[in-house]
């Protein structure tokens, strides 16, 4: 149990961009908000936030506000009740500390194998990168009629990019390309995400779009599958989702291709996709023993199922607390804002728990 190689693990990613020096971001955040504080005053709006909320459908930055409050309290309760499991845990193994930010997840995972029989490795010898893959086009044949074809012939950024066609199975028209950068390599910006290096229109002529969907997978030896966590394959079919909100583009003007909609609806065919991971059309076909071949047990689906709540208390305050500062941020105005001190404030304020940052 390397727990000082966690916390410093821990420590260096939450300060990327926070380290004094050319790197680092303070500065930069600090122009930036002054600057849209400043167009949105050109634009007859109070701040920033007044304005992008305009067209959504919270309208008002005092909605939105209420909303996540309203969900904080709760959160933070339950983060309350994942830390005493987690340090009840840890007294039982004869750890002498009391859980920090860099002990979470560690514990969180023994928490969950001992709650719900449920290890991830276990998850994982079931979850290929390539089966899920073909289990994404599977289910854009059902719901959109796609089809996809492996290209060889078309340039690529890096070589681990893999690009196909895709086309409408009926008629055989084409509708698309599908760039797949699937593996973290030097460079490259964490996460995953899609984009759109061309977007579908008919303003002048029709053009069809080129999307791509990009990972950060560690790639393995020669012949031996990648194999990935619930939460990856459920990323993975999330973000497969934007692409096909892009590929399903049937518009006149490149302004509104794709995903270029409201704020708070863009994600909305990427979350409903994702369920389809977990529908037995997809498990049975596709989540396969990467040795056995067999499909995952019912069994085994039952537990990640019971499972999918686990840990929500976390996943909330985390994103809340980021949407909360983010909001409070755009609500100052032009002021020339310390981002570190105006953060540390602002989650003192809020109440965030100690055991997450």
């Amino acid at each position: 149990d390397a727990r000082d190689l966690r916390e410093k693990a821990w420590r260096m990613f939450i300060n990327r961009g926070d380290n004094g020096g050319e790197h680092d971001n303070n500065a930069i955040i600090t122009q930036i908000l002054q600057l849209r504080a400043e167009r949105a005053k050109l634009l007859g709006f109070k701040t920033h936030a007044h304005w992008r909320l305009e067209n959504a459908m919270a309208k008002t930055p005092e909605k939105a506000i209420e909303l996540m409050e309203a969900v904080w309290t709760p959160a933070v309760a339950r983060v309350k009740e994942e830390v005493a499991d987690m340090q009840k845990l840890a007294n039982a193994e004869g750890a002498n500390n009391t859980i920090e930010p860099w002990d979470y997840k560690h514990y969180a995972e023994k928490v969950r194998k001992q709650r719900y029989d449920l290890d991830q490795n276990e998850v994982k010898q079931y979850l290929q990168l390539d089966k899920l893959r073909e289990g994404m086009f599977w289910v854009a044949g059902e719901l959109f009629n796609f089809s996809f074809v492996p290209l060889s012939n078309i340039p690529v950024h890096h070589s681990d990019v893999q690009v196909w066609e895709v086309k409408n199975k009926t008629t055989g028209a084409h509708v698309g390309l599908w760039y797949f950068d699937a593996y973290a390599r030097p460079g490259k910006r964490s996460g995953a995400w899609m984009n759109a290096y061309r977007t579908q229109e008919r303003m002048d002529k029709p053009v069809t779009t080129i999307v791509s969907n990009n990972s950060n997978f560690v790639k393995g030896n020669p012949g031996e599958p990648v194999l990935i966590s619930w939460d990856d394959a459920e990323t993975l079919f999330h973000e497969f989702g934007h692409a096909l909100h892009g590929l399903s583009s049937n518009v006149t003007y490149p302004t509104l291709a794709g995903t270029a909609v409201v704020r708070d609806y863009v994600e909305f065919p990427s979350q409903l996709l994702e369920h389809w991971l977990s529908t037995p059309e997809v498990l049975q076909r596709f989540a396969v023993h990467y040795k056995t071949g067999k499909p995952i047990p019912q069994s085994l689906v039952d537990r990640i199922e019971r499972a999918s709540t686990f840990n929500e208390g976390f996943a909330t305050v985390e994103y809340l607390s980021s949407a909360l500062v983010d909001m409070k941020l755009h609500l100052a105005g032009d002021q020339k804002i310390d981002p570190d001190k105006f953060e540390r404030e602002t989650l003192t304020a809020l109440g965030m728990p100690k055991e997450i940052v």
